[in-house]
């Protein structure tokens, strides 16, 4: 099942790029943080609340893309999303969102100090007026490497 292979290469990851259209069918990808993914449903953090944002609210349906680089097959996750901006629901996700950034911050930072490397950030600047893209999965879609295409409808 492809869907379990995504599920659990996800819970490793920190962004997704999605992909949304405007009115006038005008693509846009952005890179978002990966807040979680459980129960067919993938939650991301947008913090510039633009372009995205806009398109999710005249065309709920999304395309989200990553690669496993040890394997190098791509995937593509197709859904519909709906913005989360406040409310009970927001509120338990926006403290699973601040653990979150403390965990990366503290990987960056170990990570940092084991390459020798310096980070001009360690997310302690990430903003807090944030809004939780919730993405039901339709379908996910497997790209081999030789281009062949295997799909799973969620």
């Amino acid at each position: 099942m492809i869907i379990k292979k995504v599920v659990s290469f996800l819970k490793k990851e920190k962004f997704l790029n999605i992909g949304t259209t405007d009115l006038s069918n005008c693509p846009n990808v952005a890179p978002k943080f990966l807040l979680k993914i459980d129960n067919g449903v993938i939650h991301l953090v947008d913090y510039v609340k633009n372009a995205t944002l806009k398109n999710i609210k005249i065309n709920p349906k999304v395309s989200l893309s990553f690669i496993n680089t040890n394997n190098l097959k791509g995937y593509q996750i197709n859904g519909v999303a709906e913005a989360i901006d406040r409310g009970s629901a927001y509120n338990k996700l926006l403290k699973e969102y601040e653990k979150k950034q403390v965990e990366f911050s503290t990987e960056r930072l170990i990570d940092s100090l084991h390459d020798e490397k310096t980070q001009r950030s360690f997310e302690v600047e990430f903003p807090s007026n944030v809004v939780i893209l919730k993405i039901k999965i339709n379908e996910v879609v497997e790209i081999g490497l030789r281009g062949n295409l295997e799909r799973e409808a969620v």
